[in-house]
């Protein structure tokens, strides 16, 4: 038996191995040099300054909004709920008489 094509193979693919992660080294280097220096630019998104009683006008306003919204959801949860449940009560006693 010879055993040199096994360990051809084996060193073709340990050579692989070592291109592969010094490929993904670099890449790495490459990616963390460029957010490095991209750190001076200024941000894509500008938002205006707030002052304190400006901010917090803001969250009372976001605040009572959510509060509508999960009233509004739970009036109608429960209008769909009684509907269901008196149609199923009505299905069930009908078929009873």
């Amino acid at each position: 038996m010879d055993h040199w094509g096994s360990l051809q193979s084996l060193n073709r693919k340990q050579q692989a191995d070592k291109r592969r992660k010094v490929e993904i080294r670099a890449l790495y280097t490459k990616r963390r040099k460029s957010l490095i220096h991209n750190n001076n630019a200024k941000n894509e998104y500008d938002f205006p300054k707030l002052s304190k009683t400006q901010l917090e006008k803001f969250k009372n306003n976001i605040r009572n909004e959510y509060q509508r919204k999960r009233i509004i959801n739970f009036v109608i949860s429960t209008i769909l709920f009684s509907v269901i449940l008196f149609t199923i009560l009505y299905i069930l006693y009908k078929g009873h008489i």
